[in-house]
């Protein structure tokens, strides 16, 4: 008995060994020369770190409107989340294209880790779980996302992660996973207009 509960135990400890070692490798290949790649900064990445850096000294954004829900920044009308997120890091870090896109690099770490979360509630095994979260890890495109301040990257985890609570809410019934099922689907409402479609349909098919 002592055998099989150390053998468990093992496991475990390198199960836990992998994933740490696996996410420690993740970040490094997600941070590696942020700052120099890629060298310019897009209009749309200097339009968030703009709204950002006026509501943090300000509190208005650049058309004089006072902590506003909806942008109209270049005249693209933008939505919040993206600005909101960049403020802290602008708090405390310099004005700097790599400190723009700090919010999409980390949105991109943490989308692995739900990732992994979500296969277990969908009842794969943890090696299937570390599977996936190594795709979603290496893939080309969340590379791409992490790599520039886009709006799509930080809705993707937040859309994702309303769906790692949708399916803890259906197994435990706790109405503190139903509130962050709603927390983090309004969340990706208002960071990426396509999400004003897609929750909507989503809420849908749970009523349905």
């Amino acid at each position: 008995m002592k055998k099989i509960f150390k053998k468990t135990t093992d496991k475990k400890k390198f199960e836990i060994f992998f994933l740490i070692f696996l996410f420690v490798i993740f970040i490094i290949f997600r941070l590696a020369k942020l700052k120099t790649a890629p060298r310019t900064i897009m209009i749309d990445e200097a339009s968030h770190a703009y709204i950002a850096y006026s509501l943090l000294k300000t509190g208005r954004d650049e058309h004089g409107q006072s902590w506003p829900i909806i942008f109209k920044a270049f005249g693209d009308q933008k939505l919040p989340a993206y600005a909101y997120t960049l403020i802290p890091f602008l708090a405390v870090l310099p004005l700097e294209p790599w400190v723009v896109r700090l919010p999409s690099v980390i949105s991109g770490i943490l989308f692995v880790l739900v990732i992994f979360y979500l296969m277990q509630e969908l009842k794969f095994n943890k090696k299937e779980a570390i599977f996936a979260a190594c795709i979603a890890a290496f893939s080309s495109w969340t590379f791409i996302l992490s790599r520039f301040a886009y709006e799509s990257n930080l809705a993707l985890l937040f859309f994702t992660t309303a769906l790692l609570f949708f399916f803890r809410a259906k197994r435990s019934k706790k109405n503190i996973n139903y509130f962050f099922l709603a927390f983090f689907s309004a969340l990706s409402v208002y960071s990426y207009i396509s999400y004003r479609l897609i929750v909507p349909i989503f809420f849908l098919i749970i009523l349905i």
